[in-house]
C-alpha cells in the first residue's frame, strides 16, 4: 500500500527540463540556468547521444544473445510442461470417469480401483505387488496392483 501511494506521489511531480541560457561575459560564453537579462531566450541544445564503447556494446550483445536464448529455452520448456499436463489431466479425467462407471482400467491408483469397486475382500502381497481379489456370488475378480498402480485385471470368473 505504502509503495503505491509512493508511486502516485512521484507520478503527480512534473518532470523538469533544464533551460540553459548563453550568455557573454567578459566576451566569454557562459552558460547558466538563469537568463543573464530580461528577454533572453533559451539557447537550443543538441540532443546527446550516448553510445556504449566497444566493450560495453559487446557485454550489451551477449546479454541480448543470453536472454534470447533463455527466452526460447523457457517457451520450449513451458510448451512440453502445459502438453504433460493436459496428457496428465486427460488420463486422471478418463481413470475417474471409469472408476465411477464400477470399471477398472490399467494405471489407475489404489483410490480409484476402492472407488470402482470397493474394499477388496483378500488382499496378498509379495515382492512389491499387490493382488486384490473381490468375491461376488461364485465370481472372482483380480485386480494387480505394482508401486499403488493397476498393472492388469482379471475380470468376472465363474466357477
Amino acid at each position: 500500500m505504502r509503495c503505491l501511494l509512493v508511486l502516485c506521489v512521484l507520478a503527480m511531480i512534473p518532470t523538469a527540463e533544464a533551460v540553459v541560457y548563453r550568455c557573454e561575459v567578459d566576451q566569454r560564453p557562459v552558460y547558466t540556468d538563469r537568463p543573464c537579462a530580461a528577454g533572453t531566450a533559451p539557447h537550443d541544445l543538441p540532443v546527446i547521444s550516448v553510445l556504449p564503447s566497444p566493450g560495453e556494446a559487446d557485454l550489451v550483445a551477449d546479454h541480448d544473445a543470453r536472454r534470447e536464448r533463455h527466452l526460447k529455452s523457457k517457451a520450449g520448456d513451458d510448451a512440453k510442461w502445459l502438453k504433460d499436463h493436459r496428457k496428465r489431466k486427460a488420463t486422471d479425467e478418463r481413470l475417474s470417469a471409469a472408476a465411477a462407471d464400477h470399471k477398472v482400467l490399467k494405471d489407475m491408483s489404489a483410490d480409484q480401483v476402492r472407488r470402482a469397486l470397493g474394499s477388496p475382500d483378500e488382499v496378498k502381497r509379495k515382492d512389491g505387488v499387490e493382488r486384490w481379489t473381490y468375491v461376488d456370488g461364485k465370481q472372482r475378480r483380480t485386480v494387480v496392483l505394482q508401486n499403488g498402480r493397476v498393472s492388469s485385471t482379471g475380470g468376472p470368473k465363474g466357477k
